[in-house]
């Protein structure tokens, strides 16, 4: 995650304006100049941080800047995995999911198996494994042909990267604020049921981010436009099966895999699959806006669930239960659904269709 943070929405930009038809030799000298910036000061950065960090875990400082330098090159990986995805070329991005987490499972095992108990070792050892599957993604991109005449500015594009690492930053706090306020607001009995309860509601978002991925690429191209709101539906259905399924399992499954003393959790679990549902829907129509030429609009129904949040868990009474949760996350995620659809719909009325409406 630390790399696409490092590259503050470069990727974002460059899947966008490769998906429209944008000169390639253009994208990648703005990108790699955006990157060479942004990069070492997020670096620089995190070696400041570094200090209280190594001192909580008992590693040295300048180790510690050793393993997260690799957020630089992790950067240059990100921006060419969204040349992939700008060119709707999916199968070479899914073989790197793969092979990621095997080559850093397999180095993980290699220390083991070596006897090593270096933390460093163990921190550094898997980064560069992952970084050696990514390299698949610096092979020739063989896509569908497309007219590459739009002219870009560089204004233009780092504009659009600036404001969709926005967005992004308000997805990840909204995703993740519940469980960061939970610890002052509830007991630890109830966040450890939370915790199992996420987990499992987790699982549907799969859906939502194979969504996001498709959908921005297609959006941002006139050709490929005409059925975009079909496929958002699509994958809300999707989304809203799966979500159903697990619900229905999910009192049995619990105890299996997690022991009977989370059997509690199950109806937390539901409430939250709920939310998923609506968390599907809305990484759908975010990355459809975002590939109309707005993304900072994509990112308003985020900061709603953030906001709704945030003030929602410090205004009730405390402590808070793990369903009290669950039920302000999920009716935070239902207000937000509704705005994004508002929003989805008024970019689609909006955006030129050459041969069909959409």
């Amino acid at each position: 995650m630390m790399d696409a943070v490092a590259a503050l929405g470069v990727p974002m930009a460059v899947a966008y304006f490769t998906a429209s038809g944008a000169t390639k030799g253009t994208i990648r000298r703005f990108a790699y100049i955006g990157v060479s910036v942004f990069a070492p000061l997020a670096y620089i950065g995190l070696v400041f941080y570094s200090t209280p960090v190594s001192d909580g875990l008992s590693i040295g400082r300048i180790a510690l800047s050793a393993v997260w330098i690799a957020i630089i090159p992790g950067a240059l990986i990100a921006v060419r995995r969204a040349e992939w995805n700008g060119n709707r070329v999916w199968k070479m991005l899914d073989l790197e999911r793969v092979l990621g987490p095997l080559f850093r499972l397999l180095a993980i095992v290699a220390l083991w198996w070596l006897g090593s108990t270096s933390a460093v070792a163990f921190a550094a050892l898997p980064l560069i494994a992952g970084m050696l599957a990514s390299s698949i993604l610096f092979f020739p991109i063989r896509a569908a042909s497309v007219n590459r005449t739009r002219p870009l500015r560089a204004s233009e594009f780092y504009r659009y990267a600036l404001i969709s690492a926005g967005a992004g930053i308000a997805a990840s706090s909204g995703a993740r604020l519940n469980q960061a306020i939970m610890p002052s607001v509830s007991t630890s009995t109830e966040l450890g049921l939370y915790a199992v309860s996420t987990t499992i509601a987790e699982v549907p978002l799969i859906i939502g981010l194979v969504a996001a991925r498709n959908l921005l690429p297609a959006a941002a191209n006139p050709d490929t436009r005409r059925h975009i709101r079909a496929n958002v539906f699509e994958f809300s259905g999707l989304g809203l099966l799966g979500s159903l399924l697990l619900a229905l399992i999910v009192p049995w499954v619990t105890p299996l895999v997690f022991g009977s003393a989370f059997s509690a959790s199950a109806p937390t679990t539901i409430v939250l699959l709920a939310g998923t549902v609506f968390s599907v829907f809305i990484l759908a129509s975010s990355a459809v806006i975002a590939g109309l030429g707005s993304p900072g609009l994509s990112g308003v129904p985020q900061f709603i669930i953030a906001g709704l949040t945030l003030v929602t868990m410090l205004t009730l009474p405390h402590p808070l239960t793990a369903i009290e949760v669950a039920v302000i996350s999920t009716a935070s995620q239902a207000v937000a659904s509704i705005i994004s659809a508002f929003l989805l719909i008024r970019k689609l009325r909006q955006a030129p269709d050459p041969g069909s409406s959409i």
